[in-house]
């Protein structure tokens, strides 16, 4: 019986050392990343971005490019949208963040924003866990390349196709940069005809056309002709 205790103490001893927090140093340069990482997306750094997280192989690292271009990228959308549209505008679009103006295949701007304010580190070694703040409650996690610690891509990748959300990321970079001139435009009509364009490149032509979604009516409808009244014949 003793025998049995002993094993179990010692079984739980092996999993708490296997799933706990990580060391102080290990903690606070955990955060660091994190924090870095969050602050170059939100300041466009595109090379903070790619020196945030580490490749595992080739089409990891073109993911990882076309980060590096869509961060800037959206950093010059909030600037065009700060700068070109007024508080009509922002009204129309809803709660005034210019990220909804673009369709993308994931939603890279709040996963950084919720790096910011990890919750919880696990040490699993010899990787280390954060789960994130926010709606979307993304665990990334990081392991120590070099000295240092790197993001992993493949939370972020989760079941899709790496390769293949390298394609949708640079086509969000192509629509990001497309908007950024329509924005500045100032023309609301000419941002909402370039949504629905977007919307319809990423979902399909199953989804409703352009004119039938927001061109405004120039004629109005034609009527069948009515029956003349009893006791009336048209004549040639």
């Amino acid at each position: 019986m003793r025998n049995v205790a002993a094993t179990l103490i010692l079984l739980m001893t092996i999993a708490a050392g296997c799933n706990s927090k990580p060391p102080p140093d290990v903690d606070a340069a955990v955060r660091h990343r994190l924090t870095r990482y969050s602050e170059s997306w939100k300041q466009g750094d595109g090379a903070g971005v790619r020196e945030s997280f580490a490749a595992r192989d080739a089409d990891e690292a073109r993911l990882l490019d076309a980060l590096a271009e869509l961060a800037p990228a959206q950093a010059a959308l909030r600037n065009a949208y700060r700068e070109s549209l007024g508080t009509k505008e922002q009204i129309l679009f809803g709660d005034g963040d210019p990220s909804t103006l673009v369709n993308g295949p994931r939603p890279w701007e709040a996963y950084a924003q919720a790096a910011a304010r990890p919750q919880q580190l696990t040490y699993k070694k010899p990787i280390v866990v954060a789960h994130g703040e926010g709606e979307h409650d993304l665990a990334f996690h990081l392991r120590d390349v070099g000295g240092d610690w790197k993001l992993d891509l493949r939370p972020f990748i989760a079941s899709d196709d790496a390769a293949q959300l390298a394609r949708a990321t640079r086509r969000q970079v192509r629509h990001t940069n497309d908007m950024i001139a329509a924005v500045r435009s100032g023309d609301g009509t000419r941002v909402q005809q370039l949504m629905m364009r977007q919307i319809i490149e990423v979902r399909g032509p199953q989804t409703r056309g352009v004119d039938d979604v927001i061109a405004p009516a120039t004629t109005k409808p034609s009527r069948a002709k009515e029956n003349p009244p009893a006791g009336r014949v048209n004549r040639p």
